[in-house]
């Protein structure tokens, strides 16, 4: 008996030593599956459960505590609540989509972010940049209308609607003055589409961008150019800083093109030039703007497809997508502006 006692007194022991070793090791694999560890991992930190998860063992869940949780809370509250927020304040409206649609985590930051940029609109003051664009915006009234009168032997010509002050020199027939939004003593960067059907004319003594935009100078019939002040002159004007565009300007070297077909044809006139292009000019807030026509009879180009002096007809031609405040084709001479953009000068 002693023998037999003493062999079941050494195997319960054994038994009990294996116990409670599965014990210890079990818990451990236990919470590795995804008991504690996703808990502790922090919820909503990227890959949470999956490194707590899969990691060596619920007390081992360092990398789940630690990467997880401390990257969500830097990518969502500081780079895209803060940062993008305050960048977004008076900033460009990507500030608005990057605080936006950044970092999931910090859905406060990027509401902010948001709303800081949409109020800013094209950059700098949102107010300011809406003010500077509709003072010269043709859907607000600043644009040029020149419809045709009485029409001339030669079909290329027409006399200004309404015809007034003739054989006075160089005369204003028409003109549009705009008090420029903004605030005064900040400067814009403000670019312009510009559209139209023109006469054009040639000038010297500035320069040219070679679309039709011509900054500075005056009309020149020099060195073998065709311009003169019996032509129409259309110009844009700014107060501050003090500057003349002209907006119908034919270089020499695109003469040939108007004049293809009619060989003795100058070129330069009696057509009708479709205008097209973007250009920035720089213009202080609160200051005038103008846009006006000068000549000095009282007749002007039609608007007739080329060539130039392609005298005895014309056939008049269709600008696209010019709003309906412009009639199309229209008989005569117009000049529509967009603002493409606006912001605060450096």
């Amino acid at each position: 008996m002693s023998v037999l006692t003493f062999r079941k007194g050494r195997e319960l022991a054994i038994a009990l030593a294996m116990v409670a070793v599965v014990a210890c090791s079990g818990a451990g694999g236990g919470d590795a599956t995804g008991g504690k560890a996703p808990a502790a991992t922090g919820g909503k930190a990227t890959g949470g459960a999956a490194t707590g998860g899969t990691a060596t063992g619920g007390m081992s869940s360092t990398g789940g505590t630690a990467t997880g949780g401390a990257v969500t809370a830097t990518g969502g509250a500081a780079t895209g609540g803060e940062r993008a927020g305050l960048g977004g304040v008076g900033g460009p409206p990507s500030g608005g989509a990057a605080g936006g649609t950044s970092t999931g985590g910090g859905g406060a930051g990027g509401a902010r972010a948001g709303g800081s940029s949409g109020a800013a609109g094209q950059g700098g003051s949102g107010v300011d940049a809406a003010g500077v664009a509709s003072s010269l915006s043709s859907s607000a009234g600043f644009k040029l209308v020149a419809p045709c009168g009485t029409i001339a032997s030669t079909q290329r010509s027409c006399d200004h609607n309404p015809r007034s002050n003739c054989g006075s020199g160089l005369v204003t027939f028409l003109r549009v003055d705009k008090t420029l939004g903004g605030t005064k003593g900040k400067f814009y960067e403000v670019k312009l589409h510009f559209r139209g059907i023109l006469e054009m004319n040639q000038y010297a003594g500035g320069t040219s961008d070679h679309n039709g935009f011509y900054t500075g100078g005056q009309v020149s019939n020099a060195s073998g150019m065709d311009g003169g002040a019996q032509y129409n002159q259309y110009v844009l004007e700014t107060a501050s800083p003090k500057a003349i565009y002209h907006l119908n300007h034919l270089d020499q070297d695109q003469r040939d093109k108007y004049r293809v077909g009619n060989p003795g044809g100058s070129g330069v006139h009696h057509f009708g030039f479709l205008m097209d292009y973007h250009e920035t000019i720089r213009i202080e807030g609160g200051s005038t703007v103008s846009l006006y026509m000068l000549d000095n009879d009282c007749l002007f180009g039609r608007n007739c497809k080329p060539p130039s002096d392609d005298f005895g007809h014309c056939d008049l031609q269709t600008m696209p997508d010019i709003p309906a405040a412009v009639q199309q084709p229209l008989d005569g001479n117009f000049i529509w502006i967009d603002v493409d953009s606006v912001t605060e000068a450096q």
